[in-house]
């Protein structure tokens, strides 16, 4: 049974309904995660779906005032998690005490910010706080992560804004996503991370026209596949 919270945030007895929202929106990543080791598969996917919860509370409403309230409820819970404790059940499948969730909830108030931005430069110039606070969970789950995957959540949150339909379409590039900067390249191309996987299936879903619908199967196994060996070629 739910326990409703302050801010309309349900907490759970478990992270299954919050990770399976996640993956309905997301179906690509139950075949992307074979490139995944399966011991971390449940992190990850709990990292993924609390992004998710972020961005929907910061960018999917109309009324910005009920997603301003959820984010302020988050940036809460994660100084919790930052000091070890927790009340949302996503912070039973993700590592805490660590300081790169007080990062992460520093970073909120530009994630909110961001909705009134009107263009992908618009965008990279209030985003970087975010971006960084995403790159240092990444290191947090998977050590072995070279820096620079900042770069690479930067253009994925540009190319997330854009797809949401808040940005002038006309700034963009017809049929894709907004330029990244070459560091974004190098640094897509340097992370192992399992990140880079639903980053890249999210920039394929734009090329093709429609980032809320899913990819076809062989292409979204094609796309992981592809970004995969990239991971272990660069």
């Amino acid at each position: 049974m739910a326990t409703r919270v302050n801010a309309g945030v349900d907490v759970r007895d478990t992270a299954d309904a919050f990770v399976a929202k996640w993956r309905a929106r997301w179906p690509e990543w139950a075949l992307s995660q074979v490139f995944v080791p399966t011991a971390q598969r449940d992190g990850w996917a709990a990292w993924f779906a609390l992004v998710d919860e972020l961005l929907e509370a910061a960018w999917a409403h109309a009324d910005p005032r009920p997603g301003e309230a959820k984010l302020g409820w988050w940036a809460q819970e994660l100084q919790g998690w930052a000091a070890g404790a927790r009340r949302h059940p996503l912070g039973r499948v993700l590592p805490l005490g660590h300081p790169a969730w007080t990062r992460l909830a520093a970073a909120l108030p530009a994630l909110a910010t961001a909705r009134n931005a009107a263009s992908p430069d618009a965008l990279r110039a209030v985003l970087p706080a975010v971006a960084d606070a995403l790159g240092a969970v990444d290191a947090l789950l998977a050590p072995s992560t070279p820096p620079g995957t900042q770069a690479g959540w930067m253009a994925w949150l540009v190319v997330r804004r854009m797809a949401i339909g808040a940005v002038d379409p006309a700034s963009a590039p017809a049929g894709g996503p907004p330029p990244a900067d070459p560091h974004a390249t190098r640094a897509a191309h340097a992370s192992r991370s399992a990140s880079d996987l639903w980053r890249a299936i999210a920039h394929a879903r734009m090329r093709r026209g429609d980032a809320s619908r899913p990819l076809p199967p062989w292409r979204a196994l094609l796309t992981a596949w592809r970004t995969a060996r990239n991971a272990v070629v660069h």
